[in-house]
């Protein structure tokens, strides 16, 4: 029996995961990323600028992924991809569901949370990965 759960990610819980993978889980495969779009009203309190290309994704735009196209000769036309947040949301669900993650209730948000902050980078990757290509494709 599958049973959808429903966490809710802050702006800051999307730049936690998207930092992880980008800073170190995905190294190993991305050559190239490239942030758009989005409202930067949505950035943590004091920032006005995007820091990090990634954080176009985590304030609703849209990251274009290039990745090492010599392993995917067989599985994909083109070696970049799009990333939006609806691709990471289902990516984080099949992580989810695949590794059995406890998900709690947190009264404080009055939400159902998932802890990103003990997210791994091999985990981020997962995901990304997930989100890009629904499968594990690399590594």
């Amino acid at each position: 029996m599958k049973v959808n759960i429903e966490v809710e990610l802050s702006v800051q819980d999307m730049m936690d995961l998207l930092c992880t993978a980008f800073e170190g889980g995905v190294n190993y495969w991305v050559t190239s990323i490239f942030g758009e779009g989005g409202d930067t009203s949505k950035l943590p309190e004091g920032r006005t600028k995007v820091e990090h290309e990634y954080e176009w994704l985590a304030i609703g735009g849209r990251l274009t992924i290039g990745w090492k196209g010599e392993d995917l000769d067989n599985h994909f036309e083109l070696n970049h991809g799009f990333l939006y947040q609806r691709n990471l949301q289902r990516g984080l669900q099949h992580w989810i569901y695949r590794n059995s993650v406890q998900v709690y209730y947190d009264g404080a948000r009055r939400d159902t949370a998932l802890d990103l902050g003990n997210i791994d980078a091999g985990d981020a990757d997962e995901i990304v990965q997930f989100a890009l290509f629904g499968e594990l494709v690399f590594g």
